[in-house]
């Protein structure tokens, strides 16, 4: 009879902290922000860009031609939009962006010539699929504006060109919610405004405005 009371002490403290393990272990849930996509946000972004080709002086005066390197530079701004999830894993908004930039480049010669780009906005439709937990996958397009300086130096005279260009804009990125407000993005946008000319005296100066961009940023939901 001892021997059955002195056994009960040891067995039913072990089976208690068996069950207290067992309690301990659950997993705790991870928080899914099912609703973080839908309303208005704002936010800011940072990143950079680069021209693909930035452009050519055709000069009449044998050998003197030049082209321009690849205009390459920081680009940052902010942005604000609107979006809907819907059947779960869809969704459709609208979003307007502005960067100030530093994306410039020149070439020199017995004449010189330089491309800079000084800011970018666009207005984009987003269309994105949630297809794995909260994080969403989005292509992007809508119409893009430009301004900048585009100036062609042929010894002591110089000719300079201001434009705004317009022109398609398209791209596509990753957006996760860190919160049911807060979220993170990194894209990539790719802007088509043709190109721009400068005409001097005995040259003239294309400059490329194709400009690329990846860029991350962060958001915050209404």
């Amino acid at each position: 009879m001892k021997k059955l009371l002195l056994a009960s002490v040891f067995v039913v403290p072990t089976v208690a902290s068996a069950a207290d393990l067992a309690v301990k272990a659950r997993p705790v849930p991870v928080e899914v922000y099912t609703d973080a996509f839908s309303g208005f946000y704002i936010g800011a972004h940072v990143g950079y860009g680069l021209n693909e080709g930035g452009g050519q002086a055709i000069s009449d005066v044998p050998l003197s031609n030049v082209n321009v390197s690849v205009p390459k530079g920081v680009v940052g701004g902010g942005h604000i939009g609107y979006g809907q999830r819907f059947a779960n894993i869809f969704y459709v908004g609208l979003e307007g962006d502005a960067d100030i930039s530093a994306i410039n480049a020149g070439g020199n010669g017995l004449i010189t010539a330089s491309s800079k780009n000084d800011w970018m906005a666009s207005v984009r439709a987003r269309l994105g699929i949630i297809p794995i937990g909260h994080a969403m996958i989005y292509g992007t397009g809508g119409w893009g504006w430009s301004g900048g300086n585009f100036t062609l130096t042929e010894g002591p005279f110089s000719t300079s060109s201001n434009p705004t260009m317009s022109g398609f804009v398209w791209g596509g990125g990753l957006e996760v919610p860190f919160s049911a407000n807060w979220l993170g993005r990194i894209e990539y946008l790719r802007y088509d405004f043709g190109s721009a000319t400068v005409n001097g005296n005995v040259a003239t100066f294309t400059a490329n405005g194709r400009i690329e961009v990846i860029r991350a940023g962060l958001s915050y939901k209404f």
